[in-house]
């Protein structure tokens, strides 16, 4: 041990030369390497919250909101950034990362991102759920919405189009009012074509055979934030709260903790024949 101790305290001193000369003279590459480090500790950490949550879990036990979305986001996250994790085992590797970070931030996890680079990407992820939304889902809706049997049901349908164009959420009488139409032909999702469930796992960033979980998912998280309030959200929880929700990311806070308000309350007030609930059962 004593000997370990004497090898590493030496090499310490070289790190914080390093970074002190760094911060002094290169301060754009010192951020990048604190994003770097910063990024790989939120990294092994989620591990470590991963496995709690996924015993927890296990034993039916109740989950914070936090450790809902690590133990959806965790497995996703390591599958992308296996390759960097592996080089981080070496000592200073740190430094050839930089390049790549620079360069190709996409190729990290958000843990990893300034904030600058957050908003970009936040504004992209936007920008590519419109390009499926404008004329891919829209077109469809519209069709379908037409070969719905009761007029009142078409108007309620346009209705919450309008809605949705404007970036509003609807209210919890208007979603349970829309309920029954989701259950039967032609939105029911065992009677949507191919392309609409690929462009609907595209908007939600997820996979068409991975949109019934994550569908389940979000039902539950939903539930854990009525019980525990969005108060124990911090402020980068609450953007990502909101984006996974298709909501604007970049938006400002008291915004956002409305948008999520009235999300949660129209989520949470879908009866057992919700989209939802059916695709529990069919898990």
């Amino acid at each position: 041990m004593q000997s370990l101790r004497s090898l590493y305290t030496p090499i310490g001193r070289v790190v914080n030369s390093y970074n002190a000369f760094l911060h002094k003279n290169y301060p754009k590459l010192y951020d990048l390497q604190t994003a770097i480090v910063h990024g790989t500790k939120k990294t092994f950490s989620d591990s470590r919250d991963y496995a709690i949550a996924s015993s927890r879990y296990v034993q039916g036990k109740p989950l914070e909101y936090r450790l809902a979305v690590v133990r959806w986001q965790y497995p996703r996250d390591l599958l992308k950034l296996s390759p960097v994790l592996a080089l981080l085992l070496i000592p200073f590797s740190s430094i050839a990362l930089l390049p790549l970070v620079y360069f190709f931030p996409g190729m990290f996890t958000r843990h990893f991102w300034t904030e600058d680079e957050r908003k970009r990407f936040v504004a992209r992820k936007v920008r590519r759920r419109l390009s499926v939304v404008e004329p891919e889902l829209l077109p469809f809706i519209s069709r379908s919405i037409e070969k719905l049997e009761k007029r009142q049901e078409q108007e309620l349908m346009w209705y919450a189009v309008g809605r949705v164009k404007e970036g509003a959420v609807l209210t919890a009488e208007e979603v349970r009012d829309m309920e029954p139409i989701f259950t039967r032909y032609p939105f029911a999702r065992e009677h949507l074509p191919n392309d609409v469930v690929w462009n609907l796992a595209w908007l939600n960033n997820t996979l068409p055979w991975s949109l019934r979980r994550f569908c389940v998912h979000l039902s539950e998280m939903d539930k854990l934030l009525e019980r525990n309030g969005l108060a124990q959200l911090t402020v980068p929880e609450v953007r990502h709260a909101v984006l996974i929700r298709c909501g604007n990311g970049n938006a400002e806070v008291e915004d956002m903790r409305n948008f999520l308000q009235l999300w949660i309350k129209a989520s949470n007030s879908l009866a057992g024949a919700s989209f939802v609930t059916r695709n529990r059962q069919t898990k």
